[in-house]
């Protein structure tokens, strides 16, 4: 009979308190092993290197946004003021003429 639900995994766990002391020595053992040995402490430096080079680079982004755009940048901007706007893809400098030189998503 294999249990359903957390409830009666604890139950049936706690008839057999040797397995469990085997679970918790294998985790402890597989939490060692994680940091344990100059290959996995540079597999950890390099993941948190990354993720705080990444963050920098957001923080930069969040606090400069023109860093990312790009040439064509201010024309899909105004494309989408316009549309915000009008409710149609008009450029709010000429709300006259139809924009559709290059729509978005097309290259």
């Amino acid at each position: 009979m294999r249990p359903e639900c957390d409830d009666e995994k604890i139950i049936y766990l706690s008839k057999y308190p040797e397995v469990v002391e085997r679970m918790r020595k294998a985790n402890i053992e597989k939490a060692n092993r994680l940091f344990d040995g100059p290959t996995n402490a540079a597999k950890v430096a390099v993941f948190l290197t990354a993720i705080i080079i990444r963050g920098i680079l957001f923080l930069n982004v969040i606090n400069h946004p023109q860093v990312i755009l790009q040439p064509d940048s201010r024309m899909y901007i105004s494309l989408a003021k316009g549309l915000l706007e009008q409710g149609s893809l008009y450029s709010p400098d000429r709300p006259w003429h139809h924009d559709v030189d290059r729509m978005p998503g097309y290259p």
